[in-house]
């Protein structure tokens, strides 16, 4: 995305008891830097920054968190400012009616991705994306190990009025494109524009340094289908198996330079997994009763129990490998290792060790972690019935690597 820089904006803040002039700047990772320069007083807390009346745009950052104090020597002093997001305003009072075009930058790391057509609610989109090989083979030949995305969400005629809906079906989407792209991609900011393309209002998020390491799980060439495949699948999913929350957890351990924490996020991936598809497949179907983070398994209405070794009954709780069992068939998974997958969640939880008695074994049994809640996603999308239409017939997704060492949905993690 393009950098966005608006400086000397006067501003009125400390619930007004200061004035001082606003530098914003938004670089092309997503993160926000503010300051402010001021000539007299002390502050330190947190209050609403306006800009001062008359002034256009409208800039309001709310809520903002600050501290800087004025030096007697008559030297400008500078406040440093921490905001998740800016609001800069230059058509305040637009009616809700109006039809306006509204643009959503996007960041994240550079892709070999094409812009394409999709729709979400009803609701045609644009998928844009600024494409210059030149530049992009310059920075990969020079070494370069980060090259920003430049893509946006584009929708037109939109009524005003319905800018947060729209909003809300952006941040939908998000995790499914992070996912696909297998790393991070956040709302970096909006634009709206009237008719003539004459702007009305922008709001700059501030996304942090953008997670740079990752391993795309769908090809690239089948991001746009990907995304519009599961976009209508994704509330459904949400209620079962709390998806969003999943698809971020696998992005985030995909994306983990330390190798030992990638692990420790894979293994907590693992137990997310666990305790959803317990509570919300086994509980309703009447096989499991939860107790606390436990689950007992239930048989025609009454728990199952077992003599314990002092001869006293105890209720039988699902293991951790029988409730991934039990997922494996919903999913239709095949060729699961219940034990590897269970010693490589204990070894890490336990003692903070990734199984494998060498380097090359223990980076193996993280990418098989990986590969498996990879495969869990897409089955869950049904994304083999998409891509592989009328060609593999009562197919079942295979989950450990295949001969050939690939994957049907692309290129296992090296």
């Amino acid at each position: 995305m393009s950098k966005f820089v608006l400086e000397d904006v006067p501003v009125d803040f400390a619930t007004e008891q200061l004035q001082g002039e606003l530098s914003i700047q938004q670089d092309d990772s997503g993160r926000l830097g503010l300051s402010i320069a001021f000539d007299a007083g002390n502050y330190e807390g947190s209050a609403p920054i306006k800009a001062v009346p008359g002034f256009s745009p409208a800039v309001t950052i709310e809520p903002a968190y600050y501290n800087g104090h004025y030096n007697e020597g008559g030297r400008e002093s500078f406040i440093k400012v921490q905001a998740p997001s800016v609001v800069i305003e230059y058509e305040p009072g637009i009616d809700p009616s109006e039809l306006v075009s509204v643009r959503y930058e996007l960041a994240g790391e550079r892709r070999d991705v094409f812009g394409c057509n999709l729709v979400f609610d009803n609701r045609s989109w644009r998928f844009d994306v600024k494409w210059d090989p030149y530049c992009y083979g310059k920075a990969l030949h020079e070494g370069v190990d980060y090259v920003p995305l430049e893509a946006a969400l584009i929708t037109q005629q939109l009524p005003y009025g319905q800018i947060d809906s729209a909003t809300e079906t952006v941040r939908k989407v998000l995790p499914c494109l992070s996912f696909a792209l297998g790393g991070m991609v956040g709302l970096a900011r909006m634009e709206i524009f009237a008719t003539g393309a004459k702007p009305v209002k922008q709001v700059l998020f501030n996304l942090g340094d953008p997670e740079r390491r990752s391993r795309p799980p769908v090809p690239i060439d089948q991001v746009a289908k990907f995304v519009q495949w599961a976009y209508p699948r994704l509330g459904e999913l949400e209620h079962k198996l709390k998806f969003s929350n999943l698809l971020r957890l696998i992005v985030w351990a995909r994306n983990e330079y330390v190798f030992e924490l990638q692990a420790l996020n894979l293994a907590g991936v693992l137990e997310f997994l666990r305790y959803q598809f317990a509570s919300n497949f086994l509980v309703p179907s009447g096989k499991a009763k939860r107790v606390g983070d436990r689950f007992v398994k239930m048989k025609s209405g009454q728990p199952v129990s077992r003599k314990n070794k002092n001869g006293k009954e105890i209720e039988v709780i699902w293991s951790f490998a029988e409730i991934h069992r039990e997922m494996v068939k919903e999913f239709q998974l095949s060729r699961w290792d219940k034990d590897k997958f269970t010693n490589f969640r204990n070894s890490i939880v336990h003692s903070f060790t990734v199984p494998g008695s060498d380097g090359d074994s223990k980076i193996d049994a993280s990418n098989e972690v990986m590969h498996y809640c990879d495969t869990l996603v897409l089955a869950a999308l049904d994304w083999d019935k998409c891509v592989y239409r009328n060609r593999f017939p009562g197919h079942k997704f295979v989950v450990t690597r295949p001969p050939d060492s690939t994957r049907l949905f692309g290129p296992l993690p090296v």
